[in-house]
């Protein structure tokens, strides 16, 4: 008799967020780092350039999963709730991106609390279930953390130095911020990427291990 066909599971689908997500963030990190513009317009922009098509693709590629195979509905929707409120948060970052360091700061801090949570939560959850899911703890947690960093940056900061080459600079909030974020970027993509990667092989693996005949003995 033939043996009946088996759902593909969530996770294996869902690997295409996490690339997505996954190579936004590594755009994004590369900016910050070559740009010696670290004010708050700049970091405000930068992130929104980064939370709206991220946030966009993570809602709707997590709706498509779900669609596809109805496994720990809780857990997507979820991450599909982060992944909204990822792209409500670079809208409103470009909103106030003329408000200063004080909106810069808040609105990170904000959305990487709230978005962090909810992921980890998700995460959480899933983790007996869901291959995705320990991505989604670890990208839940690089979120908390980052909104703890900026949390304990000094609203106040600006220290004056003169760098190496004789060019004086100032150390403000906004700098450190933006400087954080950017180091979430890049963490956040290079580990979201190996985790993409790996699902998608992972699942193609099983995949033709599924397809492999196997002999009966007679």
């Amino acid at each position: 008799m033939a043996r009946s066909a088996v759902a593909e599971p969530t996770s294996s689908r869902y690997w295409i967020a996490l690339v997505v997500r996954a190579v936004l963030a590594l755009v994004i990190a590369a900016v910050v780092t070559f740009s010696a513009d670290h004010s708050p317009e700049f970091g405000l922009t930068v992130f929104a350039l980064f939370a709206i098509p991220s946030g966009i693709a993570t809602a709707l590629l997590a709706r498509r999963a779900e669609a596809a195979s109805h496994v720990d509905a809780l857990s997507i929707r979820l991450i599909m709730t982060s992944g909204a409120l990822t792209a409500v948060a670079g809208i409103i970052a470009l909103i106030v991106r003329s408000n200063g360091t004080s909106a810069l700061m808040w609105l990170i801090v904000l959305w990487a609390a709230i978005t962090g949570a909810t992921e980890f939560i998700a995460g959480l959850r899933a983790r007996k279930t869901l291959a995705a899911a320990r991505e989604w703890l670890a990208a839940g947690a690089f979120g908390l953390i980052l909104a703890i960093a900026v949390l304990l940056v000094p609203g106040g900061l600006d220290q004056h130095f003169v760098g190496p080459d004789g060019v004086e600079r100032s150390l403000t909030s906004a700098v450190v911020t933006v400087g954080m974020f950017g180091a979430y970027a890049a963490v956040l993509g290079v580990y979201l990427l190996i985790g993409g990667l790996s699902l998608k092989w992972g699942a193609s693996a099983d995949r033709r291990t599924e397809a492999t005949p196997v002999e009966s003995s007679s």
